[in-house]
């Protein structure tokens, strides 16, 4: 549905339309950052029983636990990226995305 939005945005610069341009822009960001918190702050609290849905291993929850900041802050840059990108912002959210998968792969 970002996409969309991104699309939206897009086609309104392209239109010669900065101001319906601009309230797209703020809606698809309110919308996405909306969705980013929500899921975020579901996963990040319920970081502690996350690990026991993989395995029952300690060490595997200790993992999960210490992995889930990293997630959540992936989450809302991922939500982020799809109006970003059709801002041209698309190389600095895929530098912190790149950056938090290759953390989370080395823990």
């Amino acid at each position: 549905m970002l996409l969309l939005f991104s699309a939206r945005v897009s086609n309104a610069l392209g239109a010669g339309s900065p101001q319906s341009a601009q309230v797209s822009a703020y809606a698809s960001m309110t919308l996405a950052a909306s969705e980013a918190l929500l899921v975020s702050s579901i996963i990040f609290a319920s970081r502690q029983i996350l690990g026991y849905g993989f395995s029952n291993d300690e060490d595997v929850v200790f993992y999960v636990t210490n992995m889930v900041p990293l997630l959540s802050l992936s989450l809302i840059l991922d939500s982020l990226h799809g109006t970003l990108s059709g801002l041209h912002l698309f190389e600095l959210l895929f530098n912190a995305n790149h950056s938090s998968y290759t953390v989370e792969s080395e823990l």
